[in-house]
């Protein structure tokens, strides 16, 4: 029996102790959850096609890394900059713009980020911020071609095309290769009038990528300018068989034949246009232009009309069908649609010289002279201003000495 009790009482503390020890502790996930983090943010397979859902969820795991208190540095850069492009990917260039300037604000140094903070900036419209940005980009790394051409965007974006096509000049020394460069100093110098300049860019980018169809569009319109008509249509032609539903290069083609006096060509190509791109306003005033060539003035009228009301600011297209007007003989609508067109387009010399040539044919003189001194002030030089004023003058004369007769008493007899 005094052997069993302490036994006994062996056991019952035992199983005491057992009661009041505290289990093992439960093993911390908080690094593999982490890590699961990590990897989601700099999922680097994800691009611009992956859904706005997944997309979300990778900004989500950025933001967890981001704000983690014991992420190292070089994850909170990572999941920094990995952010800022998927923003720039879902449109939200201002929170990119944020993550951008918190890089440069880590490491001033960092060109990259000093060169995408200058992207989000212009995409916000912030162009003079973007030239900053670019600038300390371009001085951190003199070679980083990238620069450059987003520089010279930024100028475009502040109206200076000068210094946009000295950024492109220098960008194209550092590497030649690139066709996009030529083709885009190309639009600049033909915007600028150096029309031959940007005939020769294209021409490079084309030698570099012979199926641009950018390419040929710029130097087509390039060479229409010059009135080159053969060399116009024949990069048109190029640009329709490589890309048959690109309305615009239609309607390109179209404007070729008008001037060629293919006016069948001209009205299939618009129509083709019209057809691709139905709220084209410009396809189908130049449908209208067409037919009216022909002296198919109804189906130009509907044209003209369907073109307005697709973009009611369209001056050219109150002008060709005020033309249609003229010729058809109705007075008032030709007067008004010159005068929507004039209002629309201050300087549209032709509005008001033709708004004059009516006011003129219907022997509203005084108002045919006004328009036509109108006209000689916004163009000094235009002869058919000159002459219609000179003309207008004299029908007015002979018009008050007819009056004189009319109204001349009979002489009185011997």
């Amino acid at each position: 029996m005094r052997t069993i009790l302490p036994l006994l009482a062996i056991v019952v503390l035992a199983a005491l102790a057992a009661c009041t020890t505290p289990p093992p502790p439960a093993a911390d996930d908080s690094a593999a959850r982490y890590a699961a983090m990590r990897d989601t943010c700099m999922d680097g397979g994800a691009d611009a096609k992956a859904g706005a859902e997944a997309r979300e969820a990778r900004i989500t795991a950025c933001t967890g890394v981001i704000e983690a208190d014991t992420a190292p540095a070089p994850d909170v850069i990572a999941a920094l900059r990995a952010r800022a492009g998927l923003y720039v990917l879902a449109g939200r260039y201002a929170d990119a713009a944020k993550d951008e300037a918190e890089l440069v604000k880590r490491d001033p140094r960092d060109a990259a980020a000093n060169k995408a903070l200058g992207d989000a900036r212009r995409h916000l419209g912030q162009c003079a911020l973007a030239v900053a940005s670019y600038d300390r980009a371009i001085h951190l790394s003199p070679r980083l071609v990238i620069a450059f051409e987003a520089r010279a965007d930024a100028f475009r974006c502040l109206n200076d095309p000068a210094k946009a096509i000295d950024d492109l000049d220098q960008a194209i020394q550092l590497d030649p290769h690139r066709p996009d460069l030529y083709t885009k100093r190309g639009v600049l110098e033909a915007q600028g009038a150096e029309t031959q300049a940007a005939i020769d860019d294209f021409t490079q980018s084309l030698a570099l990528r012979p199926h641009d169809v950018a390419a040929l569009m710029g130097r087509g319109e390039a060479y229409f300018r010059l009135m080159k008509y053969p060399d116009a249509q024949a990069d048109f032609d190029s640009a329709v068989q490589l890309a048959p539903r690109d309305a615009e290069a239609l309607v390109d083609r179209a404007q070729v034949r008008f001037q060629q006096e293919d006016y069948d060509g001209a009205i299939q190509d618009f129509t083709r246009a019209s057809q691709l791109s139905p709220h084209l306003a410009s396809a189908f005033d130049g449908l209208g232009t067409s037919y009216a060539r022909t002296g198919a003035y109804d189906k130009a009228l509907a044209s003209f009309g369907q073109a307005i009301r697709l973009d009611p600011h369209l001056a050219t297209a109150f002008y060709h069908r005020g033309n249609v007007y003229a010729q058809k003989g109705y007075y008032q609508l030709a007067v008004a649609d010159y005068s929507q067109a004039y209002r629309l387009d201050p300087h549209f010399v032709a509005a008001v010289t033709n708004r004059a040539n009516a006011y003129k044919s219907h022997g509203d003189y005084d108002l045919a002279i006004q328009d036509y001194n109108l006209a000689m002030t916004l163009d000094p030089n235009n002869q058919q201003a000159i002459q219609g004023r000179r003309q207008a003058e004299l029908d007015k004369a002979k018009q008050s000495a007819t009056k004189e007769i009319a109204i001349e008493p009979n002489p009185s007899p011997n």
